[in-house]
């Protein structure tokens, strides 16, 4: 049986024994009233300590099975995300070492000074890889990294005429869907994240292209 569907039917067996448990609670205490009043009163507190502790202690089992199977869920997940989103950040630490060390991702020759490089052409390498990413991604990413994907990989960047703001807006999805893999696998993503993540593999004006840094802002010594 898989960890899934075995986390699954704890989780639903937990959910019979609270209610369960409830309606046991509810005809304890109202079998309680009626004796409490005609048997004695030291055997009635008796009862009612036993069958107080027999409730806390099943209530606390049941608690604990239902967490735990949310704890294994939780973990499945994070181990099924690990392979997409770790050929995402291949393909994308490749792209960029490519163009670091001034080979072309188009698959053609680099453009001359002053001429407009294409943004939708890739070459074959960087096509399959993007194409192998998306894959795995649609099969084992979360629905808002899909999502995220998605839109990324369909919107029009030669719409947007302006190299830099184009290379901005790029840049940007890029990290909002890093920002939203580190999510699935855990991570808390505070209001700095995003500034950290990009520091990773953007230089100094590329951070100010996209506001994660002010315009005026100096390295760090």
């Amino acid at each position: 049986m898989k960890p899934s569907t075995r986390a699954r039917i704890w989780q639903i067996v937990g959910l019979l024994i609270f209610v369960a448990l409830v309606a046991a609670a509810i005809s304890l205490v109202w079998a309680v009233i009626a004796w409490f009043a005609s048997a004695d009163s030291e055997v009635a507190r008796a009862a009612i300590a036993a069958a107080t502790s027999v409730i806390v202690a099943a209530g606390t089992v049941t608690i604990t099975k239902v967490l735990d199977a949310r704890r294994e869920i939780r973990s499945e997940l994070r181990a099924r995300y690990q392979d997409p989103y770790d050929k995402f950040t291949q393909m994308l630490f490749g792209m960029l070492l490519r163009t670091k060390l001034g080979e072309s991702t188009t698959g053609g020759p680099r453009p001359k000074t002053g001429q407009r490089a294409p943004t939708t052409a890739l070459s074959t390498e960087d096509l399959a890889s993007m194409n192998e990413v998306g894959r795995a991604i649609i099969l084992q990413g979360s629905s808002e990294s899909i999502r995220r994907w998605g839109e990324w990989r369909s919107r029009d960047w030669d719409a947007i005429a302006d190299p830099k703001a184009r290379a901005a807006e790029q840049m940007r999805g890029m990290i909002d869907l890093m920002l939203q893999m580190r999510r699935d696998l855990g991570h808390k993503v505070g209001p700095d994240e995003a500034a950290n993540v990009g520091a990773v593999f953007l230089q100094r004006d590329a951070m100010q292209l996209i506001g994660l840094l002010p315009a005026d802002s100096a390295p760090a010594p």
